[in-house]
């Protein structure tokens, strides 16, 4: 068996680490790990010393290369001692992009814009982003005020791979000027 960064579906660091693991009457001899089936062809051997019939290791170091992609793969070759061998994969998604195109959703107001003191809109309610790859895990909105002065709303959107982007919306609160009386 294999497992990269203990079965995640996403992750935004090329540098994983994967779990493998089989079973054997004559013991594991040696493991290979590559990118792809083809790949193990040439792939270093890891020795298992002394043969292990019950072969396990946690955290090896692997590092996905190219660009980012909704699968990766990450294959393993197991044999013994006499020469058989089996092979087994598992994937994960590469997702290094923050999520672009933030937008916010609800109220009434407009960047850069200025409201008097009690004509201050509503503020956003939501935002939506673009989410490349991994796709949407969250986007919150926080921020904002009706006192006088400048003031901000923010956005932070987050995608399933633990990449996080902002945007802002500010704008200006103005006191009330009485004059004419």
């Amino acid at each position: 068996g294999v497992s990269i960064n203990a079965g995640a579906q996403f992750t935004n660091d090329p540098n994983v680490t994967v779990d493998v693991s089989a079973d054997d009457d004559t013991g594991v001899a040696f493991y290979r790990l590559a990118e792809s089936q083809l790949g193990l062809g040439s792939a270093a051997d890891v020795d298992v010393n002394p043969d292990d019939p019950t072969f396990s290791a946690a955290d090896v170091a692997f590092s996905l290369t190219g660009l980012d992609a909704a699968s990766k793969a990450v294959w393993l070759r197991v044999c013994d001692a006499a020469g058989n061998c089996t092979d087994a994969f598992d994937t994960i998604g590469l997702d290094q992009s923050a999520p672009t195109d933030i937008v916010f959703a609800g109220g009434g107001i407009v960047e850069g814009d200025s409201y008097y003191f009690v004509f201050v809109p509503a503020g956003p309610s939501s935002c939506s982003a673009n989410y490349d790859i991994s796709g949407y895990a969250g986007c919150v909105v926080s921020g904002g005020g009706a006192t006088v002065g400048a003031h901000s709303f923010l956005a932070t959107a987050t995608d399933q791979a633990d990449n996080v982007g902002y945007a802002s919306l500010n704008y200006t609160v103005l006191a009330w000027t009485l004059s004419g009386f």
